[in-house]
């Protein structure tokens, strides 16, 4: 399935190199149908990576879901209106192949500990949504919760003030699923 997610990326890259070319030519008559199955496979995987924000790269696809859409402060519950972003997710991950990776982060806001136990319960939040809801089979998921150990912001500003927007940045759930 992997060889199959990096062919139809190579092959959207061909394709819209193809409709460039295809654009600059007069045409009599408009085909009939719209594209092929293939063709609507790429372009909603495209549009999927690109709704969610996903970042592509030679290896994996990271998608950085901010925990702020997902849970109520303080809590792991889904929260109903962060619905509609897994169910996305959960068709980008059924037209890959490979096991994906969960990833719970925090700020640094709290004890050391405490962050750890909230990232690893909305890690296995998203985990048991995806599987139950999303239908993406348990064996393909793999959880964890990583507290306020990675950020991608600072959490206070040179000056030791509070820093509210790098800390909104680190409350995160990070997916990776792999490419082949």
């Amino acid at each position: 399935m992997r060889r199959a997610l990096v062919a139809a990326c190579s092959l959207a890259l061909n394709l819209a190199a193809f409709d460039a070319t295809l654009a600059a030519t007069p045409r009599q008559n408009p085909p009939s149908n719209a594209g092929s199955p293939l063709t609507g496979e790429v372009s909603d995987l495209q549009g999927l990576v690109s709704d969610l924000h996903g970042k592509v790269t030679e290896r994996q696809i990271v998608i950085e879901l901010p925990a702020d859409v997902l849970f109520d402060f303080d809590k792991a519950e889904i929260r109903p209106d962060g619905v509609p972003i897994l169910e996305k997710l959960a068709r980008l991950i059924k037209q890959s192949s490979g096991v994906v990776q969960v990833n719970g982060h925090t700020d640094a806001m709290g004890s050391d500990a405490y962050n750890l136990d909230l990232s690893r319960r909305r890690a296995a939040a998203v985990v048991a949504w995806l599987m139950s809801a999303g239908g993406v089979p348990a064996g393909r998921l793999r959880g964890a919760g990583l507290g306020e150990s990675r950020p991608v912001a600072p959490n206070t500003n040179r000056d030791g003030s509070d820093n509210p927007a790098g800390r909104q940045l680190n409350r995160r759930v990070e997916v990776i699923i792999p490419r082949e």
